[in-house]
């Protein structure tokens, strides 16, 4: 009879399924962790790590890795380094992959803690004990410049103020070597996917289309939900083409992803491209829609005030465009753009002053060339005015 082994291949066939889905949810909750670190809010990411080790009560050793790698993405190494000590890794030969993972991340967490000594000691007792490991060969390279930068995270973060400060290509070249780092490490593998969104985004956003669509590519084959992959991917490109300025593709691309999908993110994007195009009544109806979708009234303002100062309603702008800046840092680029924006387009005296400011703090924003060359009295442009030292005394400001 073939009922004995057939039921044992059920019974082995739930357990590996059983073992499929966890590996995805703990994959799930990594791709959050490092979306959050990406985004720069550190605190929500560890707040992930802390409800997942809350929730955590499995011996299994790589359960606990993949945990330490969460920890390790957030942050907080010192937290990581806590779940690798409670590892109980198994021995003998059947051991051996899991016992080189956890000496690597153990390896990794010691010297982003810049524990070098224990760190060193690790690596010596591998050379000793297990001189085959795969990990050894990055370790003992002499060639240490990949690894000067720091942790993942600070790459992640270098990463995001190279976005914010439009800095496309190196923000694509600083992620590539964040990714190589992480797919050295089995159990941080998991993290990949939403790396090569990330990625995929900068490049586009840098002119290496090619690139951007192979990396695109790779999010969507390593996604364990293809369709909300390639959703996200059609947001991301989206995005990529206009913060490049590449305003008829972002159209094109923010059009396809309200049609497959109405978001308000999508809708807003829309506004934005529109607003930049000249189609001033076509952006405040795309806004109006946004907004009834629920999109972010804070964030709305600021592009109302842009809107509102094109359609000819100048002391409406500059109210809301005061208004919008009063909830933000004095600095905050978003705020001194709209500003700017309001002030050059309304003649404003405060414009030139507030040219300058914004110039400083964002120089390299592919929407600060098109602005300059707005017209400004006596038939200059703002470049024209900007290119002059200002001028002295509380006139100074004035065109």
């Amino acid at each position: 009879m073939i009922v004995v082994p057939l039921v044992a291949v059920a019974v082995l066939g739930g357990l590996w399924l059983i073992w499929i889905l966890f590996a995805r949810r703990d994959a799930r909750r990594l791709l959050a962790i490092g979306e959050l670190v990406m985004d720069g809010d550190l605190e929500r990411a560890k707040a992930v790590a802390d409800r997942w080790s809350q929730g955590f009560d499995s011996p299994n050793p790589l359960g606990r890795l993949r945990l330490a790698t969460g920890w390790s993405l957030a942050g907080d190494h010192h937290r990581a380094l806590s779940v690798l000590d409670s590892i109980e890794l198994p021995q003998g030969r059947s051991g051996r992959v899991i016992r080189r993972l956890a000496s690597e991340q153990r390896f990794d967490v010691l010297e982003a803690l810049g524990e070098n000594e224990r760190a060193r000691k690790i690596l010596d007792d591998a050379i000793e004990e297990d001189p085959g490991a795969p990990w050894l060969l990055r370790a003992t390279s002499k060639d240490q410049g990949e690894w000067a930068d720091g942790s993942i995270v600070a790459q992640g973060m270098h990463v995001k103020e190279a976005f914010k400060g439009h800095r496309f290509a190196e923000a694509a070249d600083t992620h590539e070597a964040v990714l190589r780092r992480i797919g050295r490490n089995p159990v941080a593998r998991l993290a990949l996917p939403l790396g090569h969104l990330i990625l995929g985004t900068a490049q586009l956003a840098a002119g290496r289309d090619s690139a951007a669509e192979a990396s695109f590519q790779q999010f969507v084959n390593r996604s364990t939900d293809r369709v909300a992959a390639e959703r996200r991917v059609m947001n991301s490109r989206a995005q990529a083409l206009l913060i490049s300025r590449r305003l008829s593709e972002a159209t094109s691309a923010y059009e396809a992803v309200v049609a497959g999908q109405s978001t308000p993110d999508g809708f807003a994007g829309l506004a934005m491209c529109r607003l930049r195009l000249g189609e001033v009544e076509q952006a405040a109806r795309d806004l109006d829609r946004a907004e009834e979708l629920g999109y972010d009234a804070d964030k709305a303002r600021f592009l109302r005030a842009q809107i509102l100062v094109d359609q000819g309603r100048s002391e409406e702008a500059m109210t809301l465009a005061h208004e919008a800046a009063r909830s933000r840092p004095s600095s905050d680029p978003q705020a001194v753009y709209t500003l700017a924006y309001v002030l050059a387009t309304a003649h404003h005296p405060d414009a030139e002053a507030t040219l300058r400011t914004y110039v400083m703090i964002d120089p390299n924003d592919p929407d600060l060339g098109p602005l300059l060359d707005r017209p400004a009295p006596n038939g200059r442009t703002w470049r024209e005015y900007l290119e002059s030292p200002p001028r002295p005394g509380p006139e100074g400001a004035s065109p």
